[in-house]
């Protein structure tokens, strides 16, 4: 169909797809999977057994659906809404030709069957559970940390992750706990706004901005924390509370999106309404003053990702739905 009336970052991978079809179509391959989009409208056109494995549906086509703002940007003021409205329609015909629709956490199944009206079946994303292990929080002696209680939160800085709730969290927490250190790992256009708001809070040697770190210096950056949140308002798996989790650590989450399946309520740390600061204040402070709690929520999560939410798991989940998918369409294994 004609890309007309889509902003260029959306046409880009379009372009980049077509050309992928034309690359592999002749080619003797049994199975083609697709990820993000527009991976459904490739796999669509391969003559093999198609599968979509779905992170989201896309945003630009279905924000005013999944409720997530497209940062930095309004998904509905990017395209017309009746270009939208042919491209939806485009969009659901070309995911009702694949063979089986794969999702990584019921939230995003949910969507899936709200958007496109099909199931999913739910195959949760995983870490790597020998990278990210519990270790000693070296990092707390280089930074001189010893004596200090450290929350920490990693994410892109826009808008729907609510970085500035943990801020407005720490001045509540400093109220009775002037050792306390909350460390922000991550940049994004939010950044500004965030780091103005820390200053006019008085909050400058307290809530410290360490800008991106890189995955495979973030175990040491978890084992130097006493608690980890993720407050994202949307966030369709979220791998952050997973990979804090796997080190052993309590993490704290909204209890919005993928974060509510992962973590369990007082068991592997804790789930707050969205947006209330007094709650999320008192879940971390709780933690912080609970050294034995601390320790048994971090035992039990890192148990629960062995369990659950590793990627060899993933993958064997992966084929299982392949393999299904073969018997059901073919008749045969795919496998």
């Amino acid at each position: 169909m004609p890309w007309a009336g889509l902003p260029d970052f959306f046409l880009q991978p379009l372009k980049v797809g077509r050309s992928i079809v034309e690359s592999i179509k002749d080619e003797d391959f049994d199975v083609t999977i697709g990820f993000n989009f527009p991976s459904p409208w490739i796999v669509s056109s391969v003559p093999t057994l198609k599968i979509w494995y779905c992170q989201e549906p896309t945003v630009l086509l279905y924000g005013s659906i999944t409720q997530r703002e497209f940062d930095p940007y309004r998904a509905g003021n990017l395209i017309q809404a009746s270009v939208r409205k042919m491209y939806r329609d485009h969009d659901r015909r070309t995911v009702s030709k694949i063979d089986a629709l794969v999702s990584n956490s019921n939230f995003t199944s949910n969507l899936v069957k709200t958007i496109y009206g099909q199931v999913s079946s739910v195959d949760h994303l995983g870490v790597d559970p020998d990278l990210y292990k519990p270790i000693e929080g070296r990092l707390r002696k280089e930074f001189g940390f010893e004596n200090d209680r450290i929350v920490l939160i990693a994410a892109r800085l826009f808008p729907v992750k609510c970085v500035g709730d943990i801020i407005l969290a720490t001045k509540e927490i400093m109220k009775n706990d002037k050792h306390l250190k909350t460390i922000i790992c991550g940049t994004g256009p939010d950044e500004s706004r965030l780091k103005t708001m820390t200053r006019e809070l008085g909050l400058s040697s307290h809530v410290l901005f360490w800008g991106d770190v890189l995955q495979v210096k973030m175990p040491a950056h978890y084992a130097m924390a006493d608690v980890i949140v993720n407050l994202s308002m949307y966030e369709p798996f979220g791998l952050i509370p997973v990979e804090a989790m796997a080190c052993g650590k309590p993490i704290v989450v909204y209890d919005s999106g993928g974060p509510s399946e992962t973590v369990e309520d007082g068991v592997t740390g804790v789930k707050v309404k969205p947006r209330d600061i007094g709650a999320l204040s008192r879940s971390i402070s709780t933690i912080l003053q609970d050294g034995s709690l601390a320790k048994q929520m971090g035992e039990r999560g890192r148990a629960r990702v062995l369990a659950n939410y590793t990627w060899n798991l993933t993958a064997k989940r992966l084929l299982e739905s392949i393999r299904l998918a073969s018997q059901r369409c073919h008749g045969s294994d795919a496998l």
